[in-house]
């Protein structure tokens, strides 16, 4: 597959909308369907690696793609010319390109990469097998695994931070119906977050992502994506992709 880099995705937007840079109201219309659609497929090859937008920025990433889609299939099958939906007035042609405008072409340190840092190679090499496997599927659209996996990813990397700093019991803070007698190994993926938070283990940034990540890996129960109405999506497989690599950051 080639690699596809922010910047590259930047040229290919200025190309077609010389004023996407300063015109955050920009309009597009149904005749642009084609360069939409294209927007999306090069930020669908976009290494997750290099994704390295948090918060606000991310989330305005994944609504300039979503909504570029939804234009589309709304121009396909109802046959209207309505531009696509808007966010604070801006344009996703403008959201996507200021959101990867925030973004490095070049590939993360060799640290992050091969998860250098944790001793037991064993374990690493499961959590970057979880973490490749996360990130062919979203390659392949396959959003539901990418973001079941990169969930199992993320929990293995916080369980091993919180054993490695010495924390071998709850700490004040944690939910009130933990069992004082548990230890790491039984808690919760949201037990591993607060405890992560309240030592000052990941950033206030990583913590919302991650906590929105751990929303995102519940949808594996049946029931759960039912009851929301809420299915795996390529928003949900980025946000769980991204979650994991600010954590890897952060460690």
């Amino acid at each position: 597959m080639t690699k596809v880099v922010p910047s590259q995705i930047l040229s290919f937007i200025d190309q077609f909308y010389p004023t996407a840079k300063s015109t955050p109201n920009i309009q597009v219309y149904s005749a642009d369907s084609a360069v939409l659609g294209a927007i999306i497929d090069l930020a669908d090859d976009l290494p997750i690696e290099l994704l390295t937008i948090s918060g606000d920025d991310y989330t305005s990433y994944v609504f300039g793609l979503e909504a570029m889609q939804a234009a589309i299939d709304r121009w396909n099958h109802h046959g209207t010319d309505t531009p696509p939906r808007s966010h604070d007035g801006k344009s996703p042609i403008y959201l996507v390109r200021e959101a990867l405008s925030k973004c490095p072409d070049q590939n993360p340190s060799a640290q992050a990469v091969t998860l250098a840092f944790i001793s037991d190679r064993q374990l690493a090499d499961s959590i970057r097998l979880d973490l490749d496997s996360a990130t062919n599927a979203l390659h392949r659209n396959d959003f539901k695994a990418a973001t079941v996996l990169s969930g199992a990813a993320m929990e293995a990397l916080l369980l091993w931070k919180i054993q490695d700093v010495g924390i071998a019991s709850p700490i004040p803070g944690m939910r009130q119906n933990i069992k004082k007698q548990s230890t790491p190994e039984d808690w919760f993926l949201e037990d591993y977050i607060t405890a992560a938070e309240l030592r000052g283990l990941i950033k206030p940034d990583t913590v919302k992502q991650v906590r929105l990540a751990q929303n995102y890996r519940n949808l594996i129960h049946p029931g759960r994506a039912v009851r929301l109405t809420q299915t795996c999506n390529r928003g949900t497989a980025f946000g769980a992709l991204a979650a994991v690599h600010l954590v890897v950051a952060d460690f």
